[in-house]
């Protein structure tokens, strides 16, 4: 580990969802080195993934090559088993040195917020398959209303019209805590217009994906697909040998303001694995890893790292129902709540193009993603 005032130059980046992508590609123009260990060959942008649950075709548009992320730097294929402050060892034994490593590996959430497959053709097969189920059953449960669920429902409305849709929230109300109880009222309510049933308050009692859903209060829903959007937990299970004391009781890693690993300076962490009382969104990944990024780069320059991000519990959110409705949350005078031109800001192409941009890449024509 370098002492502050050292120059700080080798960066191991762990994990190339959206944060790591964004800190990456910050660090590499900066002519530092930088090395991402990523276990999927491609980057996948998450944020379209509920779209291609009911429109297949998109799964091809959010598969991203990594070649052109960077300049200089150099994405590795593989899975991080071990770390220390200095090292990273890698499955199949190969060793990575490093002045600072970011530990960014995400959520490991159900599918389809995210493919359980590893090819681009396994994942097409997997989400046409559940695009099939969908549109031929009669009735779909969602289970878990937070932004996952409320637009995985939205989707499904917004591609077959009429169909008979349950969305279930154990907590009484929807999107949850951090955000203003108006947001989470707001976009009930226009799903309830859309067509969908919300149920909240009502844990259910039945395994995942398992139908009928059975709920808490003793009600049984007959129903012939049921889609798990309950959340994630956070891929970190690699650092409790050496750095399960930095770890919460859910397995996030505790940071400093400045991101780093608390009693752990060259380490720093950001994204889903953080232990911050804060929505695990990409807005907020990408905020982390702007930090980051400051912080990393003071130290290559012999600096002491400034750069703080201040947690809050309430946030920005969009939050679309299909290509034309929606909602967006604004952590502003307790909380200012924007209607379907802001939801269709997002729902319209669900960001893909700046994701191909944010990657250098050049996206293939795939058709119209728009409305």
């Amino acid at each position: 580990m370098l002492p502050y005032g050292s120059f700080m130059k080798s960066i191991l980046v762990i994990g190339g969802g959206s944060s790591g992508v964004e800190l990456a590609r910050a660090l590499d123009d900066a002519g530092l080195d930088v090395t991402v260990v990523t276990r999927n060959p491609t980057f996948f942008w998450a944020i379209g993934a509920l779209r291609a649950a009911v429109e297949p075709a998109w799964v091809r548009r959010l598969f991203i090559p990594y070649d052109t992320l960077m300049r200089r730097g150099r994405v590795v294929t593989g899975t991080v088993t071990a770390l220390t402050d200095t090292q990273a060892m890698l499955d199949g034994g190969t060793v990575l040195a490093f002045d600072a490593a970011v530990i960014a590996t995400g959520s490991a959430v159900p599918f389809p917020a995210w493919p359980r497959a590893g090819s681009v053709a396994e994942a097409e097969a997997e989400y046409a398959a559940l695009a099939a189920r969908i549109a031929t059953a009669g009735h779909v449960a969602v289970i878990g209303g937070g932004p996952v669920g409320i637009e995985l429902a939205g989707e499904i409305t917004g591609a077959h019209p009429g169909k008979a849709v349950t969305l279930v929230e154990s907590s009484p109300t929807l999107v949850g805590r951090h955000t203003s109880p108006r947001f989470g009222a707001s976009l009930q309510r226009k799903l309830v217009r859309l067509g969908v049933t919300v149920l909240t308050g009502v844990p259910v009692v039945s395994a995942p994906g398992e139908a009928p859903v059975r709920l808490a209060d003793g009600r049984v829903i007959e129903v012939d697909v049921v889609l798990d959007a309950t959340g994630g937990r956070p891929n970190t299970g690699f650092l409790r040998p050496g750095l399960g004391d930095n770890l919460d009781a859910a397995g996030r890693v505790i940071v400093e303001a400045t991101m780093q690993v608390r009693g752990h300076p060259s380490l720093y962490a950001m994204g889903d694995v953080v232990a911050n009382d804060e929505p695990k969104t990409a807005i907020v990944a990408v905020a982390h890893a702007r930090v980051v990024a400051r912080n990393i780069l003071a130290r290559s320059r012999g600096e002491v790292p400034k750069a703080m991000h201040r947690a809050t519990p309430r946030a920005m959110m969009l939050v679309p129902l299909g290509k034309t409705g929606g909602a967006a949350h604004l952590p502003f005078l307790g909380g200012i709540v924007l209607g379907d031109f802001a939801g269709r800001m997002k729902g319209k192409d669900l960001f893909v193009p700046r994701a191909w941009a944010k990657l250098r890449a050049v996206m293939p024509d795939t058709g119209s993603i728009g409305p």
